[in-house]
């Protein structure tokens, strides 16, 4: 029997860019990736990475969620949230359920 095997062709993860710096900036560069013992590539790579998060939408994590229902809707958190922000804080569940209990008191 003879197996057909069928190759795709894989988008790299990465993709290269090619910028122009002036001397100054370069050598500013190189100086600290060499402090940080990185690549000059690397480092730009860094940089780049850092600011462009900061243009993109923050994503809450559960624990934010979790202070926004709270403040602004009054909200007690259901069980499944309450799981959700035990594991994400590494926090038993059944405290969490307790600091609701005492927040949510009739």
């Amino acid at each position: 029997m003879i197996e057909k095997r069928v190759y795709e062709e894989e988008m790299p993860s990465e993709h290269k860019v090619t910028t122009v710096l002036d001397e100054e900036t370069k050598k500013a560069l190189e100086d600290r990736a060499r402090e940080e013992s990185r690549s000059l590539s690397n480092l730009v790579s860094i940089i780049v990475k850092r600011e462009v998060q900061t243009w993109l939408p923050k994503k809450d994590t559960p624990a934010e969620r979790f202070l926004k229902q709270v403040a602004k809707e009054g909200k007690r958190p259901n069980r499944k949230e309450l799981a959700e922000l035990s594991k994400s804080l590494e926090v038993e569940e059944s405290k969490l359920i307790e600091m609701c209990d005492r927040l949510f008191q009739s």
